[in-house]
């Protein structure tokens, strides 16, 4: 997108109060001082852009607090951090980084998204600490981590959690003893997880479990399934 496309969509602005745009780094950053009395009206923002350059970074941090109201969140490519403001957007919904595949860890900031309920982690991501916890109203999260161990505390402690995908992660060998608490978890989906050896017990204990699906986990041992 140039800039040009980007100022056309943006004469119409003041008229769309829930907004889709997808960014560059260029566009962004030159059509930004076009409408900086409209800015905390964005609700959606899809960043495609790479911040490695110390001035992008700066200015990233800076505008990203300026998203108020900022609901739903998409970076794409951008870097191997996420800046500490991330927390100061209190209406974030959905915060996708699939793409982002130079992200290894979150900053302690994250886990003040209180009203945060969507979740989705990229390839590359090293470790989800128990912090993740926090994350009080988290409905759906997918989950890839090089840990071997999902450690109790953490995820296990997500009781609004509805969907959990756990997908492409070759190190993992346990999941977490403690998931008896995900008790609103309806879905459960395990795939691409080589050496996964077996599962926990306590998933008996997830009553509200509609749908249970298992693939490409060449490891996993076939008796804990029957044992849950």
């Amino acid at each position: 997108m140039n800039v040009q496309s980007y100022a056309q969509i943006t004469t119409k602005f003041s008229k769309l109060p829930d907004i889709y745009q997808l960014l560059t780094r260029n566009s962004f950053f030159q059509a930004l001082p076009k409408f900086p009395n409209e800015i905390e009206r964005v609700r959606t923002l899809v960043f495609v852009a790479s911040l490695e350059e110390p001035s992008c970074r700066t200015d990233f941090e800076k505008c990203l607090s300026g998203f108020k109201h900022l609901r739903s969140l998409e970076l794409i490519d951008v870097c191997e951090f996420l800046p500490d403001k991330i927390g100061s957007l209190k209406e974030l919904r959905y915060l996708n980084l699939v793409e982002n595949t130079k992200l290894k860890r979150f900053p302690k900031s994250i886990f003040k998204l209180q009203n945060l309920q969507a979740l989705i982690l990229g390839d590359g991501f090293e470790e989800l600490p128990k912090d993740v916890r926090c994350l009080i109203s988290l409905r759906l999260l997918f989950l890839i981590t090089k840990q071997k161990r999902l450690p109790e505390g953490g995820v296990g402690c997500l009781g609004s959690l509805q969907i959990l995908l756990i997908a492409g992660c070759e190190n993992p060998e346990y999941l977490c003893e403690d998931m008896q608490g995900l008790k609103s978890l309806r879905k459960l989906c395990i795939g691409g997880c080589k050496n996964l050896i077996s599962l926990p017990i306590s998933m008996k204990y997830l009553t509200a479990l509609e749908y249970l699906s298992i693939m490409v986990c060449e490891k996993l041992d076939l008796m804990t399934i029957e044992e849950v």
